[in-house]
């Protein structure tokens, strides 16, 4: 689903009868950089908590 919403706007009928507009070049890097940036923060908050409650996972 996640990479059809990114083609959307680059599919010219699909674009003009949405009227969206491409998005800037540096949007995908950004939202790349946001995820990868997510996904170590959540496995290292993973990490603490198994620390804490010494392995025991939920």
């Amino acid at each position: 689903m996640a990479a059809i919403a990114m083609v959307l706007p680059f599919i010219p009928p699909i674009r003009n009868a949405l009227k969206m507009a491409t998005p800037h070049s540096l949007f995908y890097p950004i939202i790349v950089g946001i995820l990868i940036a997510y996904q170590l923060l959540v496995h290292a908050m993973k990490l603490g908590y198994l620390r804490l409650f010494e392995g025991d996972w939920i």
